[in-house]
């Protein structure tokens, strides 16, 4: 089933990298599937990955950025704590409002069109084992949500969120 490729000379590794499907890539690489096909063009799909290879460097330094900014202003604000330590990954942040539910956030924000998590898939409802293990208490495990940063987020995104947020624990007490 690898080898067989489209009009282009594409396999489905191909198009799985094009469609930057990272499972199905996995899963193609568990089942053998032939990584090292090469298109009309002479490109593998390590090429074709490598060539986006510039954007990702560009986007990842500015989320970097975003995430330097968010934490300069969360950490000013006065009523949120940061969780994430320094060197976490930057496309995620993990705060804290201590006093305040997550739940009640998470609605609070989804009402003014803001999206954040207040918790991981893997945890389905319980407390974050993460934030346990970093010796957090219960309470502001309880209060901590989830920004996620993408390549579209700007500065802009972060003043409005903290806004909502200053407005939620205003409304909210």
């Amino acid at each position: 089933t690898g080898n067989i490729v489209d009009g282009q000379g594409e396999s489905i590794v191909h198009y799985f990298v094009n469609t930057k499907n990272l499972r199905a890539i996995q899963q193609c690489i568990k089942k053998n599937i032939p990584i090292s096909v090469k298109d009309d063009y002479g490109k593998t799909p390590l090429d074709a990955a490598f060539e986006d290879m510039d954007g990702y460097k560009e986007s990842f330094e500015k989320i970097n950025k975003l995430n330097d900014y968010a934490r300069e202003k969360i950490s000013n604000c006065g009523f949120a704590q940061i969780n994430s330590p320094e060197d976490a990954c930057a496309f995620i942040l993990n705060i804290s409002v201590p006093g305040f539910r997550s739940e009640t956030l998470l609605h609070f924000l989804e009402r003014k069109n803001i999206f954040v998590s207040s918790g991981s898939a893997c945890a389905k409802g319980e407390a974050s084992y993460v934030l346990k293990s970093m010796g957090l208490d219960r309470a502001r495990s309880d209060s901590a949500l989830r920004l996620s940063f993408c390549k579209d987020n700007t500065k802009q995104d972060v003043d409005l969120f903290l806004s909502a947020l200053n407005e939620a624990t205003a409304t909210l007490r």
